[in-house]
């Protein structure tokens, strides 16, 4: 699964006609201990447009002392090559690079089924096992259909 929004050029770069602009660079530079590269290389990154704002987003919270400390990160599927190597290159471009996480569904759900879960609980994470990881059985269900 694969969720992607592309934002066509326009005049510039894409990111100059959202008037939070101006809010993300204000955010960017109170912030330039935790990014590594100059804000437009993270800008010009389609691949890194909605980590990056993201980032943007956790960083103001932190500024604004919202929260003690702040964990982004990217969250899909195991096979989703293009949102793992986006969240790779992310890590690289920031200070901290343990402060970005890359969770797989079957990482997040492995994990979930590890706690001490009321029955309830373990019903729901079994649901969300079957939405996010059990798409192999769907596909062979798929393929016996369509012959």
């Amino acid at each position: 699964m694969n969720v992607n929004t592309q934002i066509p050029f326009h005049f510039g770069h894409p990111m100059l006609k959202f008037k939070n602009h101006d809010n993300y660079k204000q955010i960017f530079d109170k912030s330039k201990s935790h990014f590594i590269n100059d804000y437009y290389e993270y800008v010009r990154d389609n691949n890194l447009n909605q980590l990056f704002r993201n980032e943007l987003i956790g960083q103001s919270l932190f500024q604004n002392q919202h929260f003690d400390f702040i964990q982004t990160g990217v969250f899909c599927d195991p096979e989703d090559e293009k949102a793992l190597n986006s969240g790779k290159k992310l890590q690289r471009m920031i200070t901290e690079p343990t402060k970005f996480r890359i969770l797989t569904f079957d990482e997040f759900i492995e994990i979930f089924q590890r706690l001490d879960l009321q029955p309830k609980e373990r019903e729901l994470s079994m649901m969300l096992w079957a939405r996010y990881c059990g798409y192999p059985l769907s596909k062979s269900l798929f393929k016996s259909i369509d012959k």
